[in-house]
This record gives C-alpha cells, structure tokens and sequence, in this order.
C-alpha cells in the first residue's frame, strides 16, 4: 500500500464510503515521516493537495482533529520524541506555518 498522488478534498458522497482504513494511514504516516510534510487539517480540507489517494484507489479524507493526529503521530516518530498531539496540526498552528511542507501532487 502506498500514496501515488495527491488531490482536492472531494464533496462527492462515493469518495467517502471509498476511504482507507487502518493499512492506509500507515502507509500515509510512513510517507509523512520520510517526505516531511507538515501541513493542517484546514489544510487537509481546503488546500489544493491536502487528500492522499492511494495504489488502491482508495483516499483519506477525515476531520481536521484526526488530520492533527495522524500528523502529531508521524513528527512524534520523526523526531523521536513524544512532543506533538493533533493540537499542534488541526488547525494552521505556529508549527505549521514554520515547517509547513505540502504535496505538490504526485509521489
């Protein structure tokens, strides 16, 4: 499993019963650990690329609160440190804005 490309978060009600599950996030994680990226959830929702879309076809799209944790949860292993909670991306933080790094569509 692995993020081929990146896209704008969709409004069409397929694309949601069409999200990964726990395999993807993990492939998700992965890649934010290797590539760096540090983007916001509001970025997640709104931003030109903020939506992985996996080998699968399947995507994520979720809630800014869980965008947050999945991002604290690839700078914590990152970094090696337990120093980041979903606080620190759901929303454009001081951290964000800093380090933001955002796909620029295509893995």
């Amino acid at each position: 499993m692995k993020v081929v490309k990146w896209q704008r978060w969709s409004m069409d009600l397929d694309d949601f019963s069409n999200s990964g599950g726990p395999e993807h996030e993990e492939a998700l994680v992965d890649l934010i650990v290797r590539r760096g990226y540090a983007f916001s959830g509001q970025y997640h929702q709104g931003g030109e690329f903020g939506v992985p879309v996996f080998s699968d076809g399947k995507i994520l799209q979720c809630s800014m609160r869980y965008w947050g944790g999945i991002m604290a949860r690839a700078w914590n292993i990152r970094e090696k440190a337990q120093k980041y909670d979903y606080m620190d991306f759901y929303i454009q933080s001081t951290f964000c804005m800093e380090k933001e790094k955002v796909p620029n569509g295509n893995e």
